[in-house]
């Protein structure tokens, strides 16, 4: 009770206040990602000769990368189907195995796609009309790690 009545209410001011977002900031780290996404794109297309390849596609990046490329398949690393896995893992195993260089490039990509989409664009969609993002934060979600778990407001409820 000595601490965690205190930190129950130090979350619950946490939550009420939110946390202040530089939308300016915030936008400009998301068009830098643009750009890598981009730049990736452009990469690999150019190397393929394939204007349309999509880098998001598993099957169209095997075709490529394993059966045109030759890329050597990674001898432990499979997908749950027992595929081929393009994973980070195996993405950095072609890079410092094989000094396959447009692994990097693919591994920038996924980087950038993955800041892009789970974070950035979440903070952004998460921003209310006084710039501040607001969680519910969860102190006993997570049992066993003593982690604090937090989820966007369904929506905001005013504590009298």
């Amino acid at each position: 009770m000595d601490v965690d009545l205190p930190f129950t209410s130090t979350l619950m001011q946490c939550e009420d206040s939110g946390v202040f977002v530089d939308l300016p900031i915030l936008v400009k780290i998301l068009r830098k990602q643009d750009i890598r996404i981009m730049r990736a794109q452009h990469c690999f297309r150019a190397v393929a000769g394939n204007p349309k390849l999509n880098l998001r596609s598993g099957p169209q990046m095997k075709k490529l990368l394993i059966d045109e490329w030759g890329w050597p398949e990674h001898p432990t690393v499979k997908t749950d189907s027992g595929g081929v896995s393009m994973d980070k893992e195996v993405l950095t195993w072609w890079l410092r195995e094989h000094k396959l260089e447009m692994a990097e490039v693919k591994l920038a990509f996924n980087n950038a796609c993955t800041l892009r989409g789970t974070f950035l664009e979440g903070i952004l969609n998460g921003v209310s009309d006084d710039g501040r993002l607001r969680s519910d934060l969860n102190q006993i979600g997570a049992k066993v790690s003593g982690r604090i778990s937090s989820r966007k407001f369904d929506k905001l409820i005013e504590r009298n």
